[in-house]
């Protein structure tokens, strides 16, 4: 089991850094950038689209925040997303991701270590407006200048996602950081 949970965090990991060398993520030093990378701007699916309603692109999934000394890139990891990036899931991702709410949060800084940040404490998920409970951190990096890691909520049961909203609290000074999406 401690072997597959290990393929499971390389492949997110990969993942990551795919999205990462394909979104360009030296693209510049600007506060905050724009759609669809932007902080606290709740992203809306482009209309007419089939399946689950969710949207194809993979951007839609990205955002990214930059204050205080640190980015923070976070990816909402869903099978929309690995299928926009082209990349196949094994049976233990696919119920992994069925019964969990996935987020990939990845970090930079230049100055100071960012390993000991509380994750699981600091960040919160509310689901349709409700809080989704406190989260399981997992590292995937433990560069202390660049740590990468997973934090999994507990999918809420039949009720369809209307929106979503990951916030860090009190990162670096920020009070709060936030990520939305619109469903």
């Amino acid at each position: 089991m401690a072997k597959q949970k290990h393929r499971f965090l390389l492949f997110f990991s990969l993942l990551v850094l795919v999205a990462l060398v394909m979104a360009g993520c030296g693209q510049g030093k600007t506060e905050t950038q724009n759609a669809p990378l932007t902080l606290g701007q709740a992203q809306k699916p482009p209309a007419g689209q089939a399946g689950t309603g969710r949207p194809v692109e993979a951007s839609f999934y990205e955002r990214r925040d930059s204050q205080g000394g640190v980015t923070v890139e976070v990816t909402w990891l869903t099978p929309e997303y690995l299928q926009a990036r082209s990349l196949k899931m094994i049976p233990e991702q696919e119920k992994d991701l069925s019964t969990n709410l996935i987020f990939n949060i990845a970090l930079t800084t230049h100055s100071g270590d960012l390993r000991d940040f509380d994750f699981a404490g600091a960040i919160r998920l509310k689901v349709n407006g409700r809080d989704a409970g406190r989260g399981t951190w997992e590292f995937v990096s433990q560069d202390g200048h660049h740590p990468e890691g997973m934090i999994r909520f507990k999918a809420p049961g039949n009720e369809p996602l209307r929106e979503l909203t990951l916030s860090i609290n009190n990162l670096r000074g920020v009070p709060v950081r936030e990520f939305k999406w619109q469903l």
